[in-house]
């Protein structure tokens, strides 16, 4: 599976422009591991938010475990 990181830049989310983009393993790895690393700030303890939350930490391990296998190959 390709993954792809995006830097995205503008005044709010209708004006931004992508500035770079990559799929380079060991920057997507880099990232999905400080995103994990980072404590969850959000307060709100709505089930659908803290839901969404818990499966987005779950698709950023299954990356990482996925660019940890691909490394040892």
């Amino acid at each position: 599976m390709l993954n792809i990181l995006a830097l995205y830049r503008g005044e709010n989310l209708s004006s931004v422009t992508t500035i770079a983009a990559t799929s380079d393993p060991k920057l997507v790895r880099d990232f999905a591991k400080r995103m994990l690393a980072q404590r969850d700030q959000n307060n709100n303890n709505d089930a659908s938010l803290k839901a969404i939350r818990e499966g987005k930490r779950r698709a950023l391990r299954v990356i990482l475990n996925e660019s940890d296998h691909e490394a040892k190959k």
